[in-house]
């Protein structure tokens, strides 16, 4: 999360940010080819079976969905995603509180 927000920032400054731009981005791409590698073995990160750290981690790809660059060249996260939203749970949740924003 934490290049995700540093993105959003970089982003908002526009010129101001280009000396840090490179940096940030590369951050981001650097964690997404990680945690990209790291979902490669199964459809949650810990294996066959949904956890707290699937739970953690859907907030900021779903941030990095819309923001941060991630699309289908990761299929194993954005596969990921796809997975968190077709949850009952999940669907549920969005009914109850409303869609994400994303810091529009």
């Amino acid at each position: 999360m934490p290049p995700l927000l540093l993105k959003l920032i970089v982003d908002r400054l526009g010129i101001l940010a280009f000396p840090a731009r490179k940096f940030v981005n590369s951050q981001v791409k650097l964690h997404l080819d990680y945690l990209e590698a790291e979902l490669g073995g199964g459809p949650w990160f810990l294996g066959e079976r949904l956890s707290a750290a699937d739970i953690m981690l859907s907030f900021p790809l779903e941030a990095a969905r819309v923001r941060g660059g991630l699309d289908r060249t990761r299929p194993n996260l954005f596969g990921f995603v796809e997975r968190v939203h077709a949850r009952p749970v999940y669907r549920h949740a969005l009914e109850k509180g409303g869609p994400y924003r994303f810091a529009e």
